[in-house]
């Protein structure tokens, strides 16, 4: 990959060189959300309102797959402003910052959405690891889909085609399978260091575990994202084995914030099939009967035994006063 150069004229958002040049990057970062948390916080989005209906609602589905920089890199000479991944690049036959700058709106040049073709192609592996790319809109008012958004941002800043972008992405998925750490402890709060040796792999260099993926969570501490690291194949351009994590990711604010929630505690929410489950400590109505319940029960099997003791030691008692009235006859 050629040395990066700033460009004056790099649009700064969200810590992402808008309009940068393309296949001008270190490093993929494949971005898998907690379903059943992402979702329960944006049912705004269409899709989402889908996914938790679905049997996917409480598993690890496909965000996207991004170009990344593994090293942050000023923008456009600007004090204190840096960039850790390129997007909406520009590639030789279209510039793709126009899929950002005209806004999330139905007016979107064609360019900025995934080709029918890809559509077709890919339908039914989307079905199952990213169930937010088949559907055509987030809302009523965005005229593209999560898919459209993330090709648009991310998948033109590679030399790979739309439909060998999108099937790298599908393969990384069925890579990375939602690790057992995360899916048996549903509804449970788990270790943070648990959950980084969960993703050891073998071919690390460094050995360090907790370099292997990065972790974003919610405000209060709610499992929302983890992301792992790939390096580029050269001669192909796309995603080759797992790498360590660098700065840019470990320490990028968007990706790796469970360090500061819950003394290093993360909490994995659930989702029934259409609605939330209640987080930690507020109980659903669902939750508050069967709480009723157990307390109702505790209290029944409590009395019931105290009514047997009281039953058992009147009957000693009277036992006793049998056994000394017959002693006084005898």
């Amino acid at each position: 990959m050629s040395h990066f150069t700033p460009i004056p004229k790099w649009i700064p958002n969200e810590n992402g060189h808008t309009g940068a040049p393309y296949n001008n990057f270190s490093l993929y970062i494949l971005r898998q959300q907690w379903s059943a948390e992402w979702c329960c916080r944006e049912q705004t989005h269409g899709w989402c309102l889908d996914i938790l209906s679905s049997p996917y609602r409480e598993k690890l589905v496909l965000h996207g797959l991004w170009p990344g920089y593994s090293d942050a890199r000023s923008l456009a000479n600007k004090t204190n402003t840096y960039g850790y991944w390129p997007q909406f690049c520009k590639q030789p036959d279209f510039d793709y910052k126009v899929c950002y700058s005209v806004g999330r709106t139905s007016n979107l040049p064609v360019e900025c959405s995934i080709p029918t073709k890809d559509r077709e192609l890919l339908h039914g592996d989307w079905m199952v690891y990213a169930p937010g790319y088949p559907f055509n809109k987030e809302d009523a008012s965005r005229g593209w889909n999560l898919g459209d958004h993330e090709y648009a941002k991310h998948g033109t800043c590679t030399n790979l085609t739309s439909t060998v972008f999108l099937q790298e992405s599908i393969r990384l998925m069925k890579v990375m399978e939602t690790p057992s750490k995360i899916y048996l402890n549903v509804g449970q709060n788990i270790k943070l260091s648990d959950l980084q040796l969960s993703y050891r792999y073998e071919s690390s260099t460094t050995n360090d575990y907790t370099k292997a993926a990065a972790f974003s969570c919610s405000a209060d501490g709610n499992l929302f994202s983890v992301s792992t690291c790939w390096s580029i194949n050269i001669a192909t351009g796309r995603p080759y084995v797992r790498i360590d994590c660098p700065d840019t990711v470990l320490r990028n604010k968007y990706s790796n914030n469970c360090s500061l929630n819950k003394n290093g505690m993360i909490f994995i929410r659930g989702a029934f099939p259409g609605q939330c489950r209640a987080p930690l400590g507020v109980p659903s109505g669902v939750h508050i009967f069967v709480i009723a319940v157990i307390v109702f029960g505790t209290l029944l099997v409590t009395a019931c035994f105290i009514k047997m003791i009281r039953e058992l030691c009147l009957e000693s008692q009277n036992d006793d006063d049998d056994r000394a009235g017959y002693k006084s006859f005898s």
